[in-house]
């Protein structure tokens, strides 16, 4: 490479804000967020990668062990999903919810919230639920942020990152 050529290519890579080409793909890929925060969600996960407690057994709102019981049992049926215990909720009933969620991307970090009126007060009773945990980090980091920072270098530097 001539030299002419490597001082511009230095250049394009100091004039490369990465922070702020990660941000624009973060926010551009907001809904990605939101689907990866979905599937968790119908999974039972929380964003600390545990199940989203409280589990119905738990949860003072059933009166009674068999009514929690009953309850899982209903959800099961309709919202199968072997990767979510019988016991483990999902915050699905008809879809308000996770319909409603959307990411808020701001001072480079993330949010899912929740437009749904009750949204607030669902994620207040489970409070691990909300939020991406880390395996639905990494995928989203391999999916999406590095896939799209490999093409936005390529683009503004001219530099070409491959696999080996």
């Amino acid at each position: 490479m001539p030299l002419g050529q490597f001082q511009e290519l230095i250049n394009d890579l100091r004039a490369f804000d990465f922070g702020q080409e990660l941000q624009e793909i973060v926010a551009d890929s907001a809904e990605s967020l939101v689907e990866l925060q979905r599937q968790q969600m119908l999974e039972g996960r929380g964003e600390d990668g545990e199940f989203i407690r409280p589990f119905y057994s738990e949860n003072p709102y059933f009166k009674s062990v068999e009514a929690a019981a009953r309850y899982a049992a209903w959800k099961q049926k309709i919202t199968p999903n072997p990767k979510r215990p019988l016991d483990v909720p999902n915050l699905f009933i008809d879809g308000t919810l996770h319909k409603s969620l959307f990411a808020k991307v701001e001072d480079k970090t993330f949010s899912i919230l929740a437009g749904a009126s009750f949204g607030d007060k669902v994620f207040e009773v489970h409070k691990n639920a909300q939020g991406l945990d880390e395996e639905s980090r990494k995928e989203f980091g391999a999916t999406v942020t590095l896939p799209q920072i490999t093409i936005r270098l390529r683009e503004k530097t001219g530099l070409v990152i491959t696999e080996k």
